[in-house]
């Protein structure tokens, strides 16, 4: 391959965090974008009407050749990849594992962006599982694929931090960004042969799944901190179907919780003494509620923030948190 001939690249992708990538890729003059793969279009709303995936839409506008097979796995499926004579396959939140024959095609091999620091969050949900453990930073892997889940030579890592307040959607859109301005030199430097891959290591590998819907409703029992973590990592979907019942689910646990206890001070069944922590809720600035069920409150003032438009939700809060703001002045706290 000529030094003056554009690396020519074929292009797997499917939702919106692929496509800052593929339109780097197709306005820089290194690479040339001979084809762009992408999943079949999907029913989706509730007239289940045929939508065509980011990257395909991004596709079509670009004006690049697109491709949408429902597998891999035949070598009539493959003969387009075939064709393209690609130097490169560039994948980015594809949705297909690909086969050693698949990974054979391309001259050169097969590029992945990744949005985490491998081998920290292998798998389909790495941005999810990143906010969900609080993590304090992120970023995205450049890395050359195996026949592994996320598990090949790594070619570059480039790390973000993440806000306090970070969410999946926000931190995906980051990394998106990031993933677009590092991948098309990443894989520059590669063909010329100045960036050596290096192994991952094996020092803090995990690997996540993909998220369901279920996985968004909240386990009561969580800790104020993963509460939160929990709300943000779902906030999209968004994390409980049914908000008005959540909050009556809440107010009638704290109801058959609260008791006193043998001098009379108000306590939780199982728990002792009030505690004398406090939690910060959004919602009310400036003041501060006692927690009783750890999250819970906080949770849900989180939920309601980012739904206004709820009142049924809000009417039951409101309840609960009088309810907490209660126990606080009987357990003797200042008033705030």
């Amino acid at each position: 391959m000529s030094s003056a001939a554009p690396i020519k690249v074929v292009y797997f992708g499917t939702p919106a965090f692929a496509v800052p990538a593929l339109e780097a890729f197709a306005a820089d003059p290194r690479f040339s974008v001979e084809l762009v793969v992408t999943q079949p279009d999907r029913p989706a709303g509730r007239g289940r009407k045929l939508e065509r995936s980011a990257v395909g839409e991004a596709a079509t506008a670009l004006g690049l050749p697109l491709y949408q097979p429902a597998s891999l796995r035949t070598p009539e499926l493959r003969q387009p990849l075939v064709e393209a004579e690609a130097d490169l396959f560039i994948v980015a939140a594809f949705g297909l594992v690909f086969g050693p024959k698949t990974l054979a095609i391309p001259r050169r091999g097969c590029i992945n962006i990744h949005g985490s620091l491998l081998p920290r969050f292998r798998g389909a949900s790495p941005v999810q599982c990143a906010v969900l453990a609080g993590d304090a930073t992120s970023g995205v892997t450049i890395m050359l694929m195996d026949v592994g889940l996320d598990t090949g030579d790594v070619l570059l890592r480039v790390p973000i931090a993440l806000a306090a307040d970070e969410t999946s959607a926000s931190l995906m859109g980051k990394l998106a960004l990031l993933g677009a301005q590092s991948a098309p030199d990443a894989a520059a430097r590669f063909c010329a042969n100045v960036l050596t891959p290096h192994p991952q290591g094996e020092v803090g590998i995990s690997t996540t799944r993909l998220n369901t819907k279920a996985e968004g409703w909240l386990d009561w029992q969580e800790t104020v901190a993963r509460a939160l973590c929990a709300a943000r990592r779902g906030a999209e979907w968004p994390p409980v179907a049914d908000p008005a019942a959540a909050a009556r689910a809440v107010r009638d646990r704290l109801l058959a919780r609260r008791t006193r206890d043998a001098s009379g001070r108000p306590c939780w069944l199982g728990q002792g003494p009030l505690p004398r922590g406090d939690v910060l809720l959004p919602e009310v600035p400036g003041e501060r509620w006692i927690d009783g069920e750890p999250g819970l409150a906080a949770f849900l003032a989180l939920w309601l923030r980012q739904h206004p438009e709820d009142g049924a939700a809000r009417a039951v809060l409101a309840e609960t948190l009088s309810i907490l703001r209660a126990a606080w002045t009987a357990a003797g706290a200042p008033a705030v």
